[in-house]
């Protein structure tokens, strides 16, 4: 959020692909290539909206698969819905 707050979508793209694809996840050396000098501590409110949208959805965990509105039920799984829909 913080790099995708700065307005580069390029930027943002490769970041989340840097992060994502990588084999191994290092944190050290992802925040020495995308230095955050501030832009992190302006997410709080961002994040505490997200959070209180979150609760109200009662969104536990990710992924949360919606289905026209109603959250799948968790003893379904994503390779199912081809039998339940």
């Amino acid at each position: 959020m913080a790099i995708h707050s700065l307005g580069n979508l390029q930027k943002t793209q490769q970041a989340l692909d840097d992060w994502y694809l990588a084999p191994k996840k290092d944190y050290e050396a992802f925040a020495k290539k995308y230095p955050m000098n501030g832009e992190l501590n302006q997410q709080y409110k961002t994040l505490e909206k997200m959070s209180e949208w979150c609760n109200k959805a009662e969104i536990q965990f990710t992924p949360t698969i919606f289905i026209n509105g109603k959250q799948l039920p968790n003893n379904y799984n994503v390779n199912e819905l081809k039998y339940i829909l």
